[in-house]
Parts: structure tokens; sequence; C-alpha cells
């Protein structure tokens, strides 16, 4: 196969980067990357998923709930590529029978790895294709994608090489994509049509725990932001930081008292994100210092609480989309009734988003002074605020139910219904 002979002839330059992280992982990490993690016994009804990290696992989760909901004795093998992915599959499934790293897409550590899993059915959750492994599970049991989507660069860069693209899709039994945008990209980059379904946005129906008065109570005062306004600014990523304190900044001329919570991406930026609050004049105060009544600015410096403290937003900013890195689930927010903002790149929430701003839940911005008025004319205005986050939470209920489609496309394969029927 041309791909793994690319393989071969670049391994120069990707072998030292690979190893290096490799042998940087602690031991069961790299046993599992390289195909040797734990070996499961036989069974003909095993689910492996595969999704690369938080954001999949969190699209994954209501459509794994409603297959346990169904068959509670299913078997189901997770696996996904980053730390971070792989703590949140621990999170979300307990009942997992085995969550693992996702080995290199090398044929040794793929065949390995398949050897040890065993899986009766493999899905795949939004755009995690692997050559070597759609290959290798194809030839062993059905491959099905869920939740799939094309973001506007994979579907540019899949042009150069589509070939592949084609090749890569051959393998897979049925293609469950997000929207119609989704299924007409798939099928120009070589799926065959009769393969292809729309089934919806998962992430549409991933659980939110909507907050009483007495928990938006509780979470103002373990924040320390009283009764004041707040914006919470969801997984911001460099640069972000300082337009979001800037705006802050002009806002609370107009809007007295303000709060923001700040919810960096990567948690190693924490740094960096109190020196840009500095910068901008405000005070700031890291969540487990614990309340702090003087600061303006909190950081949120922990793992899973953002969904939850999107409830007590006034609005919310979505990050990564001032950046050009795709932007975040704005959806999460919007369930709470939360109305968001957020910036021009928002490429991989692309239909979320353009469905947002068609039912007033949402405004586009284009920079950090647009960023600043948009924030500043929402929080002076009870009303817009409040009609643009009613809007939020109904074009969230209206879109839910995907997950049950996703789940039973699933369970046709694993069980045949006159087993079910039993």
């Amino acid at each position: 196969m041309g791909y793994n002979a690319a393989l071969t002839l670049l391994s120069p330059v990707w072998g030292p980067y690979v190893f290096k992280r490799l042998f940087q992982s602690p031991g069961s990490a790299r046993r599992e990357r390289m195909g040797r993690g734990a070996e499961l016994p036989p069974n003909p009804h095993r689910l492996w998923l595969h999704g690369a990290s938080v954001g999949e696992m969190a699209a994954a989760k209501p459509i794994l709930q409603v297959i346990h909901n169904k068959v509670p004795e299913v078997k189901v093998a997770v696996s996904t590529i980053t730390p971070t992915g792989r703590a949140a599959a621990e999170a979300s499934y307990p009942w997992a029978e085995d969550i693992r790293f996702f080995p290199l897409d090398v044929p040794s550590a793929v065949r390995k790895s398949l050897n040890a899993v065993k899986p009766a059915l493999v899905a795949i959750i939004e755009t995690e294709l692997w050559p070597n492994y759609l290959y290798l599970a194809s030839r062993r049991c059905p491959v099905v994608l869920i939740n799939g989507r094309i973001s506007d660069r994979t579907f540019r860069k899949a042009g150069t090489c589509k070939a592949l693209y084609t090749w890569m899709l051959s393998h897979i039994s049925v293609l469950g994509m997000q929207t119609q945008t989704d299924a007409d990209r798939v099928v120009q980059l070589g799926a065959p049509e009769d393969t292809v379904r729309v089934l919806g946005i998962s992430k549409f129906d991933e659980p939110v725990k909507t907050l009483s008065e007495e928990g938006v109570a509780r979470w103002r005062d373990v924040l320390g932001v009283g009764d004041w306004p707040v914006i919470v600014a969801g997984s911001t990523f460099s640069g972000e930081d300082e337009a979001v304190c800037r705006a802050v900044a002009v806002a609370r001329s107009v809007v007295p008292g303000l709060k923001a919570v700040i919810a960096p991406r990567h948690l190693e930026r924490v740094p960096e994100v109190l020196q840009a609050i500095r910068d901008a004049g405000l005070r700031g105060q890291l969540r487990t210092d614990g309340p702090n009544p003087e600061a303006d600015v909190i950081v949120l410096n922990t793992f899973g609480e953002l969904a939850e403290v999107y409830g007590i937003a006034d609005a919310a900013f979505i990050g990564k989309s001032l950046c050009s890195h795709g932007g975040q689930n704005l959806i999460q927010p919007m369930a709470h009734g939360v109305p968001v903002v957020y910036g021009p790149h928002m490429e991989n929430f692309r239909d979320v988003a353009a469905m947002a701003e068609a039912e007033g839940a949402a405004i586009r911005v284009q920079n950090a002074d647009e960023l600043a008025g948009a924030l500043t004319d929402m929080l002076s205005q009870p009303e817009l605020r409040r009609s643009k986050g009613q809007s939020a939470r109904t074009l969230v209920e209206r879109n839910r139910g995907a997950s049950e489609r996703y789940a039973n496309l699933l369970l046709d394969y694993l069980y045949p219904v006159e087993e079910l029927a039993r």
C-alpha cells in the first residue's frame, strides 16, 4: 500500500518524534500504543469505539449511554489518543469493559491490538480515519462511522489526496453523518452513496446538568462572583485571553461589577491567562485558591467543571474561535439557555453555528473590538439577553434524538433483531 510505503520513506522524519513521545509515556500507555494492551476474552457482541480526545468522548457519551440502557450486558472497549481523552472516557464509561490508548497506525501494532480486543464491530466517531486500522479492522468485522463530519479544513486537504480517502471510505460499512453537507462531502471524497446516512449531531444529546436556583447560588459562592453579571469564556486558546480580558474591561464601564470566568483549553496555559488578566488591569483568582469577592476574573484551572459553570453565565464566549482553530462546543452553554458569542472561526461546529445564528441565539464577531461591543450590548440589555438565551435552549431541545439513531445503527450490527426481542 502506498500509505505504508510513504510511512517507511518518511520514518526518519516522524520516527524520532513518535518514539520520543512513546518513551515519555508510562509503561502501560507505551505498550497499548504498540498494540500490546490487555487481551480480552472472546465475545460475539463486543463493540470497539474509537475517538481522538475529550470532544469525541463527549460526543460518544449519549450514544453509548443509550446502548448501555437498552442492553446493559453489552461489552464495549474504548480507545483514545490523548491522556485527557482517556481520563474523559474513564469518567464517562465506568461500565466499559476496557479503555486503552489507540495503537500507532502501523500494521504490526494494529494487528496486535485487534487480536487483543477481538471486536465484533468497530465504531469510529467523527473524523478518526486511519488507513491501516480501517483496512485491517474491516477484514475481521464491520466498521461504522458515527457522528461523522467533514470540516472545511479537512475537505480542502482531502482534495489533494482523494484516492487515499476513497480507498479508506471503501472499508467503512455505513457512514452516519451529522448533516447533509457532511454527507455530500463524504460522497464527493469517494464514499459509495448507498453507505451514507444523515443521522444528526449527537452533541445535542449530551447530558447537561441544568442548575437549580440553589445550584446557581452554590456555584456563584464557590467562584466568589456574588450576584454580579458573569461572562464565561470556555476553552480559550493562546491569544484569546487578551481579547476576553479587554472586552471585560470595556464592558465593566457600562456594566458595573461584571465578573468573568476563563477556562483555558489547556491547563498548562494558566500562568499565561493570569498575565493577560493583569495586563488588562484586572484582578485574577484561581478557582482552586477559593473564592475572592475582590477578583474580577476567575481562572477555572480544573478539569470537568466548565459544562456546569456555563449554567451561571449571563453570556458565554466560545474559545478557539478568534484564532484559526475551528471553534469549540457551543451546545453546552446553549443547553443552559445562555446566549453565545464567538469569533469568525467556527469550522468545527459549522452547521450548529449557522443554526444558532439563524435562530438568533448567537453572535459572530470578527475581532476583539467587536467582541467587547457584542458582550456589552448583551449584558446591558436584559430583554435581548433573555430572548437570545431562550432561542438557544429551544434550538438544543428541538435537535435532540441523534444518539438514539446512532445507537440503533450499532445495535443492528451487534445483535440480530431476534436476539434483542428475547
